[in-house]
């Protein structure tokens, strides 16, 4: 989700500097703002449900956050925010 976020304010200082790249730059804007969000869902995703722990510390892998519960919930946030943007254009 850092890096995303990091990607997405790059490509928003650069896009108005350089006129020439400005469509692609844009591009990269919305995919760093889409990952950024689908990151989100994932992570509330999975804290919603439980961690997995055994008393204060936890119990797991790295990629233990990616359960069929958080995907979805990652893609229901997207979808969300699609939504109350256009809700916002009309």
């Amino acid at each position: 989700m850092l890096l995303a976020l990091i990607f997405r304010g790059v490509a928003f200082e650069f896009r108005f500097r350089d006129v020439e790249q400005s469509h692609l730059l844009g591009s990269c804007f919305g995919y760093g703002s889409a990952i950024a969000t689908f990151a989100q869902g994932v992570v509330a995703g999975r804290l919603y449900p439980r961690l997995s722990g055994r008393g204060p510390a936890f119990v797991g892998g790295s990629f233990d956050c990616f359960t069929p519960f958080s995907l979805f919930t990652g893609l229901a946030l997207l979808s969300g925010y699609g939504l109350l943007g256009a809700g916002w254009l009309i």
